[in-house]
């Protein structure tokens, strides 16, 4: 089999992760993600702190509002400042509103129009472990919640945002385990997952902000 036979064969190659069938088939190559631990930190992205030492990643989207994951609902910090109140989104089983008076930042991320289509290039903002500001690049997968921006624990309701700086979704989720497959075969280190923000979670979102 020749090299250009074995790369469009690798490139048809389907595994499931995340609960997802992906099936890739485009000889095209894909570079590496890039990790960029202590990074500069986004201005949106805030740092979450639970009663129990635990820690997540939040975005603000507007003055006193955090957007986040569910699974990080039990920080009582955002930014530094108290968490007055916890808005589940409706439809989302891992997304969540965060009410913080007081909260502000240099600048809001605004909320993307359109969903990222298969091998567009997304970048992910959270807290690496909790601690060091992390920024990594990579690109859309198969499924709508997928993505190929490496990430680990503490970077959970970080933000997930597309070419333009528009916010795609926020973190939710990584494999350890398995390979995702680039469009020429070319193994990338691990899939990682977000919850996008769908029309009607846009809609919920600005409803709750202008209310």
């Amino acid at each position: 089999m020749s090299n250009k036979q074995a790369i469009v064969a690798a490139g048809m190659v389907a595994v499931l992760l995340g609960g997802g069938l992906m099936v890739l088939d485009s000889p095209t190559p894909l570079p590496t993600p890039q990790v960029a631990v202590s990074a500069p930190q986004h201005p949106a992205v805030v740092l979450l702190e639970m009663p129990g030492g635990g820690r997540g990643s939040g975005v603000v989207i507007a003055p006193d509002w955090v957007l986040t994951c569910l699974h990080c609902g039990d920080a009582n910090k955002a930014g530094g400042l108290s968490v007055h109140r916890l808005i589940p989104m409706p439809g989302a089983p891992d997304m969540a509103l965060m009410y913080v008076p007081g909260l502000r930042a240099d600048h809001y991320v605004p909320l993307a129009s359109e969903a990222a289509r298969l091998h567009d290039p997304v970048s992910a903002y959270g807290y690496h472990l909790g601690r060091q500001f992390q920024k990594t690049d990579g690109y859309q997968g198969t499924e709508p919640e997928q993505m190929s921006a490496p990430i680990i624990h503490g970077c959970s309701g970080g933000a997930v945002v597309n070419a333009d700086g528009e916010l795609l979704g926020v973190i939710t989720w990584v494999a350890y385990t398995g390979t995702y497959y680039g469009r020429d075969g070319y193994a990338l280190p691990h899939m990682s997952g977000y919850t996008p923000i769908t029309g009607d979670l846009r809609a919920f979102i600005l409803k709750t902000l202008s209310e």
